[in-house]
């Protein structure tokens, strides 16, 4: 079986686009990938450094790495669709669709969707601390705190 290259390319850490892609694939059984995960790809010279990767890997595959993408930035979508790859773009695949049915233009702003204002954000966070804190079985001081 040919191992088939698949990146996953954001201006940010790269959780969405990669949950997002995955959530894709899942769906195809019986494929050997090779997942990478090109976070924080933010200016043109990160940009260009991820297309020379995915170029690599088409050469070394033989084959167009797929790329999932959530750049905002048009011309750092354009450096990496540049690359021998099949590209695909979440945010433009949507963005002029929503625009549209809200009648309002889109920010183009990386890294708005992060949820770390959020209150549920910090709760989980709280709870994954209280049972890392507490994994060991050994205290049971803050039991009474357990959700």
């Amino acid at each position: 079986m040919t191992t088939r290259s698949v990146f996953f390319v954001s201006d940010r850490t790269g959780i969405t686009v990669e949950t997002l892609g995955r959530a894709l694939l899942s769906q195809f059984e019986g494929l050997e990938l090779q997942a990478v995960n090109l976070p924080f790809v933010d200016d043109p010279g990160d940009a260009e450094e991820a297309a020379t990767v995915i170029s690599r890997a088409a050469q070394r595959d033989g084959m167009p790495p797929i790329v999932f993408s959530t750049l905002v930035d048009a011309s750092l979508r354009e450096i990496i669709q540049a690359t021998d790859c099949v590209f695909i773009g979440f945010f433009e695949h949507y963005i002029g669709q929503l625009s549209e049915a809200l009648g309002v233009e889109p920010l183009s702003v990386a890294g708005r969707s992060h949820l770390s204002n959020t209150s549920e954000y910090v709760r989980r966070i709280e709870a994954i601390n209280y049972a890392l804190d507490h994994d060991d079985g050994i205290s049971t001081d803050n039991l009474s705190k357990a959700d």
